[in-house]
């Protein structure tokens, strides 16, 4: 009986420190469709970045980032290729934001934790600077005219 019941916590205690988690990383110029898609599991309680290197890594897909932040994933354009100016005041910035479980989160994904049967949804993004304040943050690409970044 002991044993039984000893049996029992340790499954649940190993099962809490690892949590199953989706990443899914939709295309930069479809947002309905995805790149990548996959469920990792990981020991302990990594961080969301942590998550997405690794997904990024076991796919072989190119990016540069790390936990921290992703820059580029798939060759999209960093530094001054990310950013469109439109006049003296005003600028958009492009780079990767997330979502998890469908909320944008105010932290930087090595700060987020993700638990088990979470969903974590990363998509290409610009951010609006105008008269110098952000008034736009985590706009999804698509709803700007990006014409300009899908082109072949």
């Amino acid at each position: 009986m002991f044993k039984s019941i000893f049996t029992i916590i340790l499954s649940t205690f190993y099962t809490a420190l690892i949590a199953e988690v989706t990443i899914t990383i939709k295309d930069k110029c479809d947002p309905s469709a995805s790149i990548l898609q996959t469920t990792l599991s990981l020991d302990g309680s990594p961080s969301l970045g942590r998550y997405t290197i690794e997904a990024l890594e076991l796919s072989s897909m190119s990016y540069i980032g790390n936990e921290s932040g992703i820059n580029s994933i798939a060759d999209t354009p960093t530094g001054h290729q990310a950013i469109r100016v439109l006049s003296d005041s005003e600028m958009y910035a492009y780079g990767w934001c997330y979502h998890l479980n469908g909320q944008e989160l105010s932290v930087m994904p090595d700060q987020a934790f993700p638990k088990a049967g979470d969903q974590v949804i990363w998509f290409y993004a610009y951010s609006h600077l105008k008269d110098n304040n952000w008034i736009k943050m985590c706009e999804p690409s698509n709803l700007e005219n990006s014409s300009w970044l899908c082109q072949d």
